[in-house]
C-alpha cells in the first residue's frame, strides 16, 4: 500500500457539522402552518389539504438544507466545505471571530471571497489564501469551534511539512 492510498483511509482529523438548532424546526414548520392555514382561506376539498401538502415539506426541506453543511479536514492536508475544498498548503493564515466581527467582516467582504456562513452561528474562521492561480482572497467559513478548526488545520500543515 503507497503512502498516498494509507493517508486517505485515515479518519477525518477535524469534522464539525453545523446543523439548524433544534428550535428552529417547530418555529419553522409552526410558520409553514401558518401560511398554509392563510392560503387555505376557508377552501373544501382538494384545496383545502393542498396548501398543508406543499408548505410543510418546503419548510422540512429548507431545514434539512440548512442542516447539511459540514466542515471536513483530512489527513491529507484538504479542507472541504460546502462542495468546495482548498489544500492547507495554500492557507496563509487564519483568525477566529466572534459573532460582532462576523457581522462586520460580511458587510465589507470581498466579492471574490468564499462564503459559507450559517446565520445560527455566530463565531467562525478568516482563512487567507494564499495560492497565485486563485483570485479567492480569503474564506469565511462559520464554526462553532473556530479555535479547534485552526489548531487542526496548524496540526495538519505541520504534519505535511515534517512528514515521520
Amino acid at each position: 500500500m503507497s503512502a498516498a492510498a494509507a493517508v486517505k483511509d485515515l479518519p477525518p482529523v477535524y469534522t464539525e457539522r453545523l446543523a439548524a438548532p433544534w428550535w428552529w424546526w417547530p418555529f419553522g414548520l409552526l410558520v409553514a402552518g401558518i401560511v398554509a392555514a392563510e392560503v387555505h382561506g376557508g377552501a373544501d376539498g382538494l384545496l383545502s389539504v393542498l396548501p398543508y401538502a406543499i408548505c410543510l415539506p418546503v419548510a422540512v426541506a429548507v431545514l434539512v438544507h440548512l442542516s447539511r453543511a459540514k466542515i471536513v479536514l483530512t489527513a491529507d492536508g484538504l479542507l472541504r466545505v460546502k462542495g468546495a475544498r482548498i489544500p492547507v498548503d495554500h492557507l496563509a493564515g487564519g483568525t477566529a471571530y466572534d459573532p460582532k466581527t462576523s457581522r462586520a467582516m460580511l458587510r465589507g467582504a470581498d466579492p471574490l471571497a468564499f462564503t459559507s456562513i450559517r446565520p445560527f452561528v455566530g463565531t467562525g474562521v478568516h482563512l487567507e489564501v494564499d495560492d497565485p492561480t486563485d483570485d479567492t482572497p480569503y474564506w469565511l467559513v462559520s464554526s462553532r469551534r473556530p479555535e479547534e478548526l485552526l489548531r487542526s488545520i496548524s496540526a495538519v500543515r505541520r504534519s505535511l511539512d515534517n512528514p515521520r
